[in-house]
């Protein structure tokens, strides 16, 4: 700390000082010293009491200040505000911040449309097909961190071209049920890594549009072109393709997460995973269904449901091409449900099996 001149004065243990208790009835203290005398003890004591005060006033403001000298130098003045200063310091301490209030959020008046091109910039406003943002998560952040939606739809539309990004949607937007993410113009490709679109803690998201999803493998564990769990709930309205990813799923659900394609749509396999569908706690609804394998696709097992998790396929057509590997498996309660088609209904070239934990395959 900085130079303090205040000292208290003696303050020793062997000071020549009146005792408190005698000085408390000394006449002294109510009429001071007698002309022509006084006692050293009575004046060290007289001197002490306000010397120790003024030294423990200074001592506090120098703690305060730190780095402001405090001098005996007859400026009042400048100790006034010395004083001002510390204890604006100390109270200034003492009061908690006011809290951090959330952005105003802008009130959406009807639907909210983001647009997204790979030659876009996130700085957009993303309002218009001229005026686009660069990265689908991007546009998926604004919808959840600058709106309120007020009831009205909220949607992105992807612009054709290639997109190497994974896009997590892990909120509803304010005031909206959820987003619905489709393309315009063309083809969109996704090379990802983990997951292409994954849904979680019970947000809803409609896809709609010519996706083509292809994912390798990442350090999330997710693995997965499209992928729901913890209430998280997708429809996919077809138009999809489900290119190759390699040790990697196409459709997997889990903790009660729900994907569900709407009937009557098409969708194509043009390349291998380890599973096709995996149910791992959640649902899968894939029924009534026109499927398209562009070739002997290969894959570890085309349905793979457990843990409770449950398969809903019954009445698709796989229209061309085939599988390879086992058919279906179901383990520890889960469910296939196929509404009866047989036990060669889904591609493949090996039998499927269920354990003997539950596992059901109807």
């Amino acid at each position: 700390m900085a130079q303090n001149d205040f000292v208290p004065f003696a303050t020793a243990g062997t000071a020549n000082v009146t005792p408190q208790a005698s000085w408390q009835t000394s006449p002294t203290v109510s009429n001071g010293f007698v002309a022509g005398y006084a006692k050293s003890a009575d004046a060290n004591k007289a001197i002490r009491q306000p010397s120790f005060v003024a030294a423990a006033i200074s001592q506090w403001i120098n703690q305060q200040l730190v780095s402001v000298p405090i001098l005996d130098d007859g400026n009042l003045t400048e100790y006034i505000n010395n004083f001002d200063a510390a204890l604006t310091h100390k109270i200034t301490g003492l009061v908690p911040s006011p809290p951090t209030l959330p952005p105003v959020r802008t009130m959406a008046t009807g639907a909210i449309t983001l647009y997204v091109s790979p030659t876009g910039n996130d700085a957009n406003d993303g309002l218009s097909s001229s005026t686009p943002m660069q990265h689908i998560q991007a546009a998926v952040n604004k919808l959840l961190q600058v709106y309120d939606m007020s009831g009205h739809a909220a949607s992105i539309n992807v612009g054709t071209g290639t997109y190497t990004e994974s896009v997590a949607v892990e909120l509803n937007p304010l005031g909206a049920d959820g987003i619905t993410i489709e393309t315009y113009n063309g083809t969109v490709t996704m090379n990802s890594t983990d997951f292409c679109f994954a849904v979680d803690t019970g947000a809803f998201l409609s896809l709609n549009g010519d996706f083509r999803l292809g994912v390798t493998a990442g350090g999330g564990g997710t693995n997965a072109c499209l992928d729901a769990r913890r209430g998280g709930v997708m429809w996919v309205n077809g138009g999809v393709y489900f290119r190759s990813s390699p040790s990697c799923t196409h459709v997997q659900v889990g903790q009660t997460g729900t994907i569900s394609f709407i009937q009557g749509s098409s969708y194509t396999i043009s390349g291998q995973a380890a599973l096709h569908w995996s149910a791992w706690g959640g649902n899968i609804i894939a029924s009534n269904l026109n499927i398209t394998l562009t070739s002997a696709i290969a894959f570890s097992t085309f349905a793979w449901a457990r843990d409770a998790g449950v398969i809903y396929c019954p009445g698709n057509a796989f229209l061309t091409g085939s599988g390879t590997g086992y058919r279906y498996q179901a383990a520890v309660n889960g469910l296939i449900d196929t509404g009866g088609s047989g036990a060669s209904y889904l591609p493949g070239n090996t039998a499927g099996f269920v354990d003997s934990h539950g596992g059901q395959y109807a």
